[in-house]
């Protein structure tokens, strides 16, 4: 189990693989040991310039807090001890994602890669949180604003990857998987077997099915795929293709545009004004972490990150300075658990 001294803060231990502390996430960063964490998600204050009201249905509490610096001088002033806070308690290997907008994206992006390299940076996410604002009548004169960024970083070599896919779009099925076999009704589509670049890339020549060409697999594994009802020929002849059953695909692999996950909605919404969707730091932490690894939010709010991690057996420390924010984020552990 990860140890730190014990700072001079609330700590709220909400149940045995989550723990919560009340106070200046800088002081309790400073306080943990070094290489705690496997992930650290931040979510931190996008400098919006306008004050943020708290109203959960969890107690009826009401609070408001500013998200106003009188300069970007001042905001990174704040962000940049608890940015290198961060990455000191991220252990090697570990994944750090910085959860962000237009406003301070590039200033953020900039500090981050001083303290872990310009290589360290692996994505920049673009999550698609509406599908549009109809802000004309308003008297808006810019492109609509319906997007965050997420700075994905990689400290060291990353110890843990999984990849992430999502359902293929309906259209893309219709035309890709338009073939069924006669016998079982399975959809496929076809795919090219002869090997790309030919005999200078190396690939093997042979005669296989009365073609001979530079194949992109060995002609015992071709001859497999045969037996195993994997190749198909066209009734006039041709070369032969594979067989790509849809349901031996596991979907579409998640790309760095994530436009499938909605705001919130139903009864996930708590109140919190900077909430995040429950579907949105699953795939980030399931895709990061594996089981019982350590799951850290500084600016934890309503405690979403906190809650994805337990259902995805991980370990979950958050910190945040309101009362509020971690009364319901203790709340939404304890449904949780």
């Amino acid at each position: 189990m990860t140890t730190w001294t014990q700072p001079a803060h609330a700590k709220e231990e909400a149940t045995s693989h989550a723990e919560v502390f009340l106070g200046d996430n800088l002081d309790v960063l400073a306080s943990m040991s070094s290489s705690t964490a496997d992930l650290v998600y931040l979510d931190p204050p996008f400098n919006s310039a306008r004050d943020r009201t708290v109203e959960v249905e969890l107690g009826g509490e009401r609070r408001s807090f500013a998200d106003c610096w009188d300069s970007i001088d001042a905001y990174l002033d704040f962000m940049r001890p608890r940015l290198t806070e961060s990455v000191r308690v991220l252990r090697e290997g570990g994944s750090l994602f910085i959860h962000c907008d237009w406003r301070t994206s590039h200033y953020l992006r900039t500090e981050t890669d001083r303290l872990l390299g310009y290589d360290s940076l692996v994505n920049e996410i673009i999550w698609r949180r509406h599908n549009g604002h109809n802000d004309a009548r308003q008297g808006t004169r810019h492109f609509g604003r319906i997007a965050d960024t997420i700075l994905f970083y990689g400290k060291g070599e990353r110890k843990f990857w999984q990849p992430t896919y999502r359902p293929y779009d309906e259209a893309y099925v219709a035309q890709a998987y338009r073939h069924a076999d006669p016998s079982t009704g399975r959809r496929y589509a076809l795919s090219d077997i002869t090997g790309p670049g030919g005999t200078v890339a190396g690939n093997p020549v042979f005669e296989f099915k009365g073609i001979t060409r530079a194949w992109r697999y060995s002609k015992k594994r071709l001859q497999e795929m045969d037996a195993n009802g994997e190749i198909a020929v066209s009734k006039t002849g041709g070369v032969p293709r594979r067989k790509r059953y849809l349901d031996d695909m596991p979907g579409q692999l998640i790309q760095a545009i994530w436009d499938d996950i909605p705001c919130l909605r139903g009864k996930e919404v708590v109140g919190y004004p900077t909430q995040k969707p429950l579907a949105l730091l699953r795939r980030i932490i399931r895709a990061t972490t594996a089981p019982h690894d350590t799951v850290l939010d500084p600016f934890c709010g309503s405690g979403t990150a906190l809650v994805a991690a337990l259902d995805l057996d991980r370990r979950a420390i958050g910190i945040d300075a309101s009362p509020e924010a971690v009364r319901v984020t203790k709340q939404r552990i304890a449904g949780a658990s």
